[in-house]
């Protein structure tokens, strides 16, 4: 726009020159045209840039609930595929997905084959109020590497495989791999393979109970859950789910997955003959997900507080020393110089890993006596939730300084170790 007044100025001043001179018949000469710009012209997208769209669309089709746009790009002439999908898409559904997206694509091939291979990064939530992307805490994540391929004249997923399970990560999620058996309840979905799905309703029964009692010490502690998750574990899923988290010496364990989801495993072939360790262990692993999920604070030094309060709701309202585990209390717990007691070494024995549930179950029960339940889940809170030190979180809900406190408890510890 200002290069065009400057052009017409110049054309004025030549047409009046040539005037002036009078010369008749003289012919301006024609202003040269501008040489014409070419039209942009967009390279073709590659393979692996059309494979994010198609991935996108995939998972907006698994939270609207429109299985066949979620079946779309798979390779229709892989049957195998096809069901994997499938299940995948029906167990998510069952387990309440509320939010999906494929965060990062990892090229693998060439950047420029027509075959390409990728590992893919999801995230996902199972509870609602769970953003995605780079935010603090992480939402859960799943890992798969996948293949896409022109069959057609369509692009197509033509291979999915989850990496074997490693400790540093969470894979495989059981709805990766698995074709899970689910059942709703009012508060709670239980799901596990076709092996466990003769005790389903047996364990859901188990849980709704279990989510009563929990759902009260939650709304103390300020983390209502939408719907608490537990997956029932046959031997082979024990030994894989969540990076091989299953050990040797539990019944169970409770997983933050990321974001506000934590799942609930339960190791069926140890509880299955117990009803009552059964409706110990639900009710300890549920007291886990309201205690610990959403937390970003919490370390392996609040062991014996985050093991204290879940075994004070597991065998709620049994005390501590009625519980099956102060055999082994008695045998260690003379030796007891803190509430606060070190993280249990993972090489420990059967009997100290039951001491010290034991003793961090009286730590706690010492605490509600002194101090009253709702003043003990607030130190909880604060100390666990909030990342604050013991001395300062308990000043704050009990009023005095944590050194006090743990003078006091470990006394009355050992008066109960003696009697």
């Amino acid at each position: 726009m200002k290069i065009l007044p400057v052009a017409a100025g110049v054309l004025l001043l030549a047409l009046s020159a040539c005037s002036s001179a009078g010369a008749a018949g003289v012919r301006a000469s024609a202003a040269p045209s501008a040489p014409a710009t070419p039209e942009y012209s967009a390279p073709p997208q590659t393979a692996y840039e059309k494979v994010k769209p198609l991935l996108a669309e995939q998972a907006r089709a698994l939270l609207a609930g429109d299985e066949q746009k979620w079946l779309a790009p798979v390779d229709p002439g892989r049957p195998e595929l096809v069901a994997r999908y499938r299940t995948m898409f029906e167990s998510l559904r069952a387990l309440g997905v509320v939010n999906f997206n494929y965060f990062a694509l990892g090229l693998k091939s060439d950047p420029l084959a027509a075959k390409v291979s990728i590992d893919a990064t999801i995230d996902y939530c199972m509870a609602g109020g769970c953003p995605l992307g780079a935010v603090d805490p992480p939402p859960p994540e799943a890992h798969q590497l996948l293949t896409i391929e022109t069959v057609d004249g369509q692009q197509r997923i033509t291979s999915m495989r989850v990496d074997e399970p490693k400790r540093d990560d969470l894979d495989p999620v059981p709805w990766e791999e698995q074709d899970l058996v689910v059942r709703t309840g009012a508060r709670v979905v239980v799901a596990g393979p076709h092996s466990e799905a003769k005790n389903l309703d047996r364990v859901l029964a188990v849980a709704e109970q279990a989510a009563k009692l929990n759902d009260r010490f939650a709304a103390i502690e300020d983390n209502p859950q939408k719907r608490y998750r537990v997956y029932l574990a046959d031997d082979k899923a024990w030994r894989r789910w969540f990076g091989k988290s299953g050990t040797s010496g539990a019944d169970g364990y409770t997983i933050k997955t990321g974001g506000p989801d934590s799942e609930v495993v339960l190791r069926m072939d140890e509880l299955i003959r117990d009803p009552r360790e059964l409706a110990v262990t639900v009710k300890h692993e549920m007291g886990h997900v309201v205690t610990l999920s959403g937390t970003k604070s919490h370390t392996d030094g609040d062991m014996w507080l985050a093991e204290g309060i879940a075994e004070y709701i597991g065998e709620y309202p049994t005390p501590a020393v009625h519980s099956p585990r102060m055999a082994s209390v008695r045998a260690f717990g003379k030796r007891l110089t803190t509430i606060a007691q070190p993280p249990l070494p993972d090489n420990a024995s059967l009997r100290a890993g039951d001491a010290y549930y034991g003793l961090s179950h009286l730590a706690v029960d010492c605490m509600v006596e002194a101090y009253g339940e709702r003043k003990v889940f607030d130190f909880v809170n604060v100390s666990m939730r909030e990342g604050i030190g013991y001395d300062s979180a308990s000043r704050e809900a009990f009023g005095k300084p944590f050194a006090t406190v743990d003078k006091t408890c470990v006394a009355w510890i050992r008066k109960q170790v003696r009697a």
